[in-house]
């Protein structure tokens, strides 16, 4: 530590005091720079700021930023858009088309982007008086298509709106009998008038009619099948009333099915081939020869008529 050498110790100290400093200030300067850099480098551009902070959500013309100065930055915001296009573009398309609607309905014929829409309207137009007024003299017609172009006809904004929906009658709630058994809904139920033996039958004889009840349902039911719910009845060709089990023999009984999908209970009559009247109080007299239809009936649901054959 002691300076050693021709000169005197002061010198030798000046020297170290010196570099000492030199040394100081260059590892000051060192450090300056560094920690300068390192702030330089994490300083935001204005300009990418504000890219960053207004990237767009919607697709089309508003996805593109005309002030974007950074190219990277115009490239984020685009990709940022394309993500976004499943849930706002098909929003920004009706945008746009309500707007092109509005705006050719009551912007003047010149205006750019609305022109093709205007002639499209006064073409129609045109064509219409033409069908619809075959006398409208010239310089009419020429009116008529001027004031289609500066002012298209209300039916265009009314044509484009939806019909409402058709009403639908909700299907009444399942029932259940005291057993819990879920009982045949009357639109599960298929009655049918059946003829057995048939469908000719001499003149004189006892035809065999009857009725087949179908489960058209997907589940099992219960049913009531019983006698005085079951009506058969007669009818001429013409539909005039000739017989009918309600007149003088109604049904007996207690009669309760379950069916399954698709089954069927089948149940027939014999008819005596004579007429008949309500109450029963008019003589009963055999049906003459000629055609037939024949009714069957359980509760309120009535079969279709069947077609048969007396002769």
């Amino acid at each position: 530590m002691h300076p050693v050498g021709p000169r005197s110790p002061g010198v030798y100290w000046i020297r170290r005091v010196f570099a000492a400093a030199l040394a100081v200030v260059v590892v000051v300067g060192v450090v300056w720079w560094v920690v300068g850099r390192g702030s330089g480098g994490g300083s935001v551009d204005p300009a990418a700021a504000t890219v960053t902070t207004t990237t767009p959500r919607l697709t089309g013309v508003l996805a593109t930023d005309t002030t974007t100065k950074d190219p990277a930055a115009t490239s984020d915001s685009t990709a940022a858009s394309s993500a976004d296009a499943g849930t706002a573009g098909s929003t920004t398309t009706d945008a746009q088309t309500t707007t092109q609607a509005a705006t050719s309905s009551t912007g003047p014929a010149g205006t750019t982007g609305t022109s093709t829409v205007t002639s499209a309207t006064a073409s129609t137009t045109v064509k219409a008086t033409a069908h619809t007024d075959t006398t409208t003299p010239a310089s009419t017609a020429s009116t008529t298509t001027t004031t289609a172009a500066t002012a298209p006809p209300k039916t265009t904004a009314s044509a484009t709106k939806t019909a409402p929906p058709p009403r639908t009658t909700a299907p009444p709630p399942p029932s259940y009998d005291a057993q819990g058994r879920l009982i045949c809904a009357d639109s599960s139920i298929k009655v049918a008038a059946i003829t057995q033996g048939g469908p000719t039958f001499p003149v004189g004889s006892q035809p065999r009619l009857g009725m087949t009840v179908t489960n058209t349902g997907t589940a099992t039911c219960v049913r009531d099948l019983s006698g005085p719910l079951q009506v058969y009845t007669v009818y001429t060709a013409s539909g005039r009333r000739v017989w009918s089990t309600a007149d003088c023999f109604p049904g007996t009984g207690q009669d309760i099915r379950s069916l399954g999908p698709g089954k069927s209970a089948t149940f027939i009559i014999v008819w005596a081939g004579t007429n008949s009247s309500p109450g029963c109080t008019a003589k009963r007299n055999p049906v003459p020869a000629g055609k037939y239809t024949v009714v069957a009936q359980l509760g309120k649901l009535a079969s279709a008529p069947t077609p048969f054959t007396m002769r």
